[in-house]
């Protein structure tokens, strides 16, 4: 089963949602949580696509940290990070559409 996935919810209005599977060895971390989703604020597929690879590396070194010990995260947290991370690509989206800096 892959860990990250992109999905769209039938009651959302067509909205694109990223989803993440805690991988086992944080389930305990995350007091069972096993996996938990976000917003792509998308509903035009090709975007959402590029957003889950770069979200993907995100988790990935997020997971990473919290394994090490260097960061201390919930799943909120985590959900936040990942928002601001979908606003840089939305903006930057708009700015190479656009042709600006």
């Amino acid at each position: 089963m892959s860990s990250h996935k992109l999905i769209c919810s039938p009651n959302s209005g067509d909205t694109y949602y990223f989803r993440t599977y805690i991988q086992s060895d944080l389930i305990e971390y995350f007091d069972g949580v096993r996996q938990f989703r976000v917003s792509l604020k998308c509903a035009i597929k090709s975007r959402p696509h590029r957003i889950t690879k770069i979200l993907k590396v995100k988790v990935f070194t997020l997971f990473a940290e919290i394994r090490l010990g260097m960061k201390s995260l919930d799943i909120e947290q985590i959900k936040e990070i990942l928002r601001i991370e979908i606003r840089k690509q939305i903006l930057h989206s708009h700015r190479v559409r656009e042709g600006t800096n």
